[in-house]
């Protein structure tokens, strides 16, 4: 199933793993505003 240029390419995992985190770190950043956003809307 090898194709001589398949090595060329990144594995599909690794680009998974890539896109998945750059996913969660965006959404912790949000959730993080959000979270400061409430606590100066407490004050």
């Amino acid at each position: 199933m090898y194709t001589k240029y398949q090595h060329n390419w990144p594995p599909y995992d690794e680009v998974k793993k890539y896109y998945v985190s750059k996913i969660e770190s965006e959404f912790e950043i949000q959730i993080c505003s959000n979270e400061r956003q409430k606590v100066l809307e407490e004050k």
